[in-house]
């Protein structure tokens, strides 16, 4: 079934989306998240919808159409404080890419045509382009090895900046659920260390350990330091320290002399708590793939 191999992908992707989102958000992971919650809400029933879907997989969702969320709404999704919520939400107004209205926040049409956002929507797509490449390649997650992102790019850019933008949401969902992190930062770091651990596992045309008793040896696994993960997320040194500790202390994560790392579960709990989260992602990633297809953007490669 490739169930590890489609979570590496899936862990890969879903990083580069939220890094992508956190350098439009000024390196903020937590409004990043706020952003990406109040447009799942605006704009999710039109992607739930395949004529919908079809109909505005090349254009964005108009701003009478888009559903406005509370803020104690978002608070409660990400589990985060409604002081902090609500702070995180006044810089998102001031910088003009978040609405307040009587019925909710939302995310205005004009915000996402007008240009500022552009860096990061090309980034979704660059990344879920290569996420498409390396399942396709070993015929995972529902598609055809000769199957990847393509046609007009026009004809689906939209569709597939909020399809991916709601899919790497769900995956965080996931994540939260299975780390139960202190705060969002601490489950951000476990996404990092897991990538860094394995992600040379599933290169394109190279995929080595790819289903769910295929356990990589520790020796074949990669580490990496505070400083490094650091240097790579622009996060200060200290903080990052302090919850890749709080990660070893859970035993998410082990400490060597070499940094930190994704260790051998050994517990029947543990491998199942693990099996359930590769279903999970196996499941996310074959939605994802059905609602590309279906909005014309996966096509057959020559």
């Amino acid at each position: 079934m490739n169930l590890r191999h489609v979570l590496r992908v899936n862990a890969r992707m879903i990083l580069e989306i939220f890094e992508a989102g956190r350098r439009a958000a000024d390196g903020d992971f937590e409004q990043c998240l706020i952003f990406a919650t109040i447009s799942a809400a605006n704009n999710g029933h039109v992607d739930d919808d395949p004529l919908l879907a079809q109909a505005f997989a090349g254009k964005t969702v108009p701003d009478d159409m888009r559903r406005p969320i509370r803020m104690l709404r978002i608070s409660e999704s990400l589990g985060l404080a409604r002081e902090t919520t609500r702070v995180k939400v006044g810089h998102l107004v001031r910088k003009g890419l978040v609405t307040k209205t009587p019925g909710g926040l939302f995310i205005p049409a004009g915000v996402t045509t007008g240009g500022q956002l552009d860096a990061m929507f090309d980034a979704y797509i660059r990344s879920v382009a290569k996420a498409v490449d390396c399942l396709a390649a070993a015929g995972a997650a529902g598609l055809a090895r000769d199957e990847r992102l393509g046609g007009n790019i026009e004809d689906w850019r939209w569709g597939v900046v909020r399809n991916v933008a709601h899919h790497a949401l769900r995956g965080v969902a996931d994540l939260i659920h299975y780390v139960q992190p202190d705060n969002l930062i601490e489950a951000y770091l476990f996404l990092a260390v897991l990538d860094h651990a394995g992600a040379h596992f599933s290169a394109p045309g190279r995929v080595l350990y790819p289903d769910h008793l295929d356990y990589p040896p520790l020796a074949e696994r990669r580490t990496i330091t505070a400083s490094g993960l650091a240097s790579v997320m622009g996060i200060p040194r200290e903080t990052v320290r302090r919850n890749l500790i709080a990660l070893v202390n859970k035993g998410l994560i082990y400490k060597s002399p070499e940094g930190f790392g994704l260790p051998i579960i050994d517990s029947e709990a543990g491998r199942r708590a693990d099996r359930v989260v590769q279903m999970s992602s196996m499941a996310d990633m074959v939605r994802l793939v059905r609602r590309l297809r279906d909005i014309g953007a996966i096509a057959r490669i020559a």
